[in-house]
């Protein structure tokens, strides 16, 4: 990486969060936990804190498309939100099917109650070409950039933010044409965030790849 690239981009430095498991995200309000469970999915648990609810929480993600796979919502406790471009907003609590959310689709979740919400979430199915797609290795890098952007109070870079999603076969959902937006992941993420900032999709700080991943 040159000065110049830091200059232009200027970046937090790397908590070693690789080996955390639970990995505490979002200000604290959250955490998330890996599983390899006997289905052969590397399952992730989420547990969101009382108090931590509504489409505005800090916790909740933005509204997004996966453009390959399809996202798996199982509930454990408490209630969940999820809004889908095709059926649009739906209650799951434990008990309730699991909840797919497939491709090509716009989507979110949140927590809808005040007393917390602990789901799990796989994805299955294929990415475009050449993506690793959402996984553990996405989600890590993902939510240890944005706590490091704030825990040394520097915006988070949206060039290093687009060339994470385009690594993980996801673009954000805007009113562009999809083909529009998923230009603007790659040209954002891939042009000027690894080429010319010197931006990474993967750090070592913050994952560890694992055999059979």
């Amino acid at each position: 990486m040159s000065y110049l690239q830091l200059l232009l981009s200027p970046r937090p430095p790397r908590t070693v969060t690789a080996t955390q498991n639970p990995l505490v995200y979002a200000n604290g309000s959250a955490e998330a936990r890996f599983v390899t469970e006997a289905d052969g999915y590397r399952w992730m648990y989420n547990k969101i804190k009382s108090g931590e609810s509504g489409q505005k929480a800090i916790s909740t993600p933005p509204l997004h498309i996966h453009l390959g796979q399809t996202e798996h919502f199982t509930v454990l406790s408490g209630t969940m939100v999820v809004t889908s471009a095709k059926s649009g907003e739906t209650e799951l609590k434990k008990g309730d099917p699991e909840s797919p959310q497939p491709p090509l689709v716009a989507h979110t979740c949140w927590c809808g109650g005040e007393d917390g919400l602990e789901y799990k979430v796989r994805v299955s199915g294929q990415t475009s070409a050449g993506a690793p797609g959402f996984g553990e290795g996405f989600f890590r890098n993902f939510q240890s950039y944005l706590n490091d952007c704030s825990k040394h109070n520097k915006s988070p870079s949206i060039p290093q933010m687009f060339l994470f999603l385009y690594n993980a076969d996801i673009v954000l959902a805007t009113p562009l044409p999809l083909f529009i937006s998923k230009w603007v992941h790659w040209f954002g993420g891939v042009v000027v965030g690894q080429w010319l900032l010197g931006y990474q999709a993967e750090y070592p700080e913050y994952f560890e790849t694992r055999k059979g991943q």
